[in-house]
């Protein structure tokens, strides 16, 4: 089980018991109300998982929608969503393949599908692309805080848990994937990628030309895959294909904006 700092277990045990009492109240106390309901899991979000109300949740739900999103993030980048249901109905299952498709267009890793009562989390594991797995359900009405993995479950949704550091700077973390012509005379393709190494030792990488973004709790699995989606790309697109003694790897500058480059002379 992950280290979960004291601050934390002090929150859990000071606002657990009044939060169950306000999710089982839910079915008879609350409407159906957009922001009534969101109201409530903006204050399970600040008083459980530790997020500001103000500054680190903004409403996701879409236009003419029957079920609302909540998401939650630290620095302007959302770390999960929270698709919510109304206390008075079960979990709109259904519903999962378009918060699925919802969360990939937000390039979010985790996803939550709630009603308040039962919490099923979901994970982008990066092994298999683009697809989600659920990580585990809480019952917030029978946590025990004297429960390892209960404990262990909510943590996942804590700030805590999300604030993780970066071992690399600016530079490095940009990177352009670079393919050399057959006589490496010039560059065909050079595709941006961003890259996250965390200290905890996961990963995260964005592609910006597809507008894709891989997880991964070990380093370099989500690059390989990236490098994967470059090479399908290349060869559905262009029908070429490069070994790996005309691809390459090299720092870009974090203001540079091409997402895709094309016929770079090669300086040698």
């Amino acid at each position: 089980m992950a280290a979960i700092p004291e601050s934390v277990k002090k929150r859990f045990k000071m606002h657990i018991r009044k939060v169950q009492n306000k999710i089982a109240n839910a079915k008879n106390e609350y409407t159906d109300e957009k922001e009534e309901l969101l109201n409530v899991f903006k204050h399970i979000a600040y008083s459980i998982f530790g997020f500001n109300e103000q500054k680190e949740m903004i409403d996701l739900s879409i236009f003419r929608m029957t079920y609302y999103y909540l998401g939650v993030k630290i620095e302007n980048e959302i770390k999960y969503i929270i698709d919510i249901s109304s206390p008075k109905k079960n979990i709109q299952n259904e519903n999962l393949s378009k918060t699925i498709e919802y969360a990939m267009h937000n390039h979010v890793e985790w996803f939550v599908k709630t009603n308040g009562t039962f919490w099923d989390i979901y994970r982008n594991r990066c092994k298999q692309p683009d697809e989600y797995e659920k990580v585990c359900t809480i019952n917030f009405l029978e946590l025990n805080l004297n429960n390892d993995e209960d404990l262990a479950n909510l943590f996942i949704l804590c700030k805590e848990s999300h604030n993780k550091n970066i071992t690399t700077d600016l530079y490095n973390r940009n990177r352009w994937y670079g393919y050399l012509n057959e006589d490496s005379t010039s560059i065909d393709y050079m595709f941006l990628v961003n890259v996250c190494l965390y200290e905890d030792g996961s990963e995260k990488v964005y592609i910006p030309f597809f507008d894709v973004t891989y997880w991964c709790d070990e380093p370099f699995i989500a690059r390989r895959n990236v490098d994967r989606a470059i090479e399908k790309y290349l060869k559905d697109e262009y029908g070429k294909e490069f070994d790996s003694e005309h691809k390459f790897e090299t720092i870009a500058y974090y203001k540079e904006a091409d997402h895709l480059k094309k016929n770079v002379p090669v300086w040698w």
